[in-house]
C-alpha cells in the first residue's frame, strides 16, 4: 500500500501483513479500527490504528504503509482452502 490507498482506508477494512502467517500460513489479517488520521502541515503524514485477534493492536503509518495489502490484493485465503479439501472424500462423489 501507499499513502494514498491508506487515505480511501475506513472502520472495518482489512488488511494483511506480508511478513506475518498463521498456523495455516495465511497472511496475518488486520481490522482498521479507526478513522485515518492526517495532518494539515504535513499530508503526506497519515495514521490508522488497526486490530488482531483478542490483545494485538498495530498502526500503520507512513513508514511502515508498504508492509500491509488489501484483502482484495492478497491471494493467499485462495490456496489454504485448497489445501484443506486436497485429497477428501465427499458424500455426493
Amino acid at each position: 500500500m501507499n499513502v494514498e490507498q491508506v487515505k480511501q482506508l475506513k472502520h472495518g477494512d482489512v488488511l494483511h501483513y506480508q511478513y506475518g502467517c498463521n498456523a495455516d500460513r495465511t497472511c496475518a489479517r488486520f481490522k482498521v479500527i479507526s478513522r485515518v488520521k492526517t495532518w494539515k502541515r504535513n499530508p503526506g503524514r497519515v495514521q490508522v490504528s488497526l486490530k488482531r485477534g483478542l490483545w494485538e493492536y498495530a498502526k500503520i503509518r507512513e513508514t511502515n504503509c508498504r508492509l500491509f495489502i488489501t484483502e482484495e490484493e492478497c491471494g493467499c485465503h485462495l490456496d489454504i482452502v485448497e489445501d484443506r479439501y486436497e485429497g477428501l472424500q465427499f458424500a455426493n462423489e
